[in-house]
């Protein structure tokens, strides 16, 4: 397993998840983390966001997260602990420095796709190697092509100051300082449904998850209104 581990785009760190049964046990691949980091074809498609009103903060959450960790091909399931740490972290600096950005910690932020006003949502996931810097994500609400970008940086305000200003898709998504985690294939690193749940969610219950996100919160609709 570990001389092949390339070839079955497994990164050595997850390999004991795939070990750790033994000759009378089985992994079952049945769950989203499990379908994701191992990079497993899951072709159940019958819920389609772009046939909703919105997102909602939990669906956002979840998507950041889980695609911080399974664009790189690794577990997200520890990433979460790791998120909510990073954005306490985050929290208690801002606080020390009173600038207001702890109550704005997981936010939205106004962004144009060619005419049309839509937003960003941002929030911290991580922190950078060096830990001097928040690695935060950057999700785009397009019904139809979700998206998730990475840039590190120490504030809010640094976070956003390569807009210039601009405010707008292209300069966001073209900015030289964004962290593109990929898997090499765009099809699988397209968002899905089954990414704004959380990862040890059973494949058969990403629906009710997703409608009960929608039941008990605000939407954020898909255009800034």
């Amino acid at each position: 397993m570990v001389a092949i581990a390339d070839k079955l785009y497994v990164v050595p760190a997850e390999l004991p998840k795939l070990l750790a049964p033994t000759k009378d046990e089985l992994f079952v691949a049945d769950d989203v983390d499990s379908v994701r980091f191992l990079g497993i074809d899951y072709e159940e498609r019958s819920y389609q966001m772009r046939n909703k009103p919105g997102i909602t903060r939990s669906m956002v959450a979840n998507g950041c997260v889980n695609r911080f960790y399974h664009l790189k091909r690794r577990s997200s399931v520890e990433g979460f602990s790791i998120a909510k740490a990073t954005i306490d972290e985050f929290i208690e600096g801002s606080r020390l420095l009173e600038n207001g950005e702890d109550k704005i910690a997981f936010g939205i932020h106004p962004l144009r796709r060619g005419a049309i006003k839509t937003w960003v949502a941002y929030l911290p996931v991580a922190k950078t190697a060096d830990g001097k810097n928040f690695v935060w994500c950057l999700f785009v609400p397009d019904p139809s092509d979700l998206k998730t970008f990475y840039k590190a940086a120490g504030s809010i305000e640094e976070l956003f100051a390569s807009f210039e200003g601009k405010g707008d898709f292209m300069t966001l998504s073209t900015a030289t300082d964004m962290i593109s985690p990929t898997t090499g294939d765009w099809i699988y690193d397209m968002v899905r449904d089954i990414d704004l749940v959380p990862p040890d969610t059973k494949l058969d219950k990403v629906r009710s998850v997703l409608d009960q996100y929608f039941a008990s919160e605000d939407v954020l609709h898909w255009r800034a209104r």
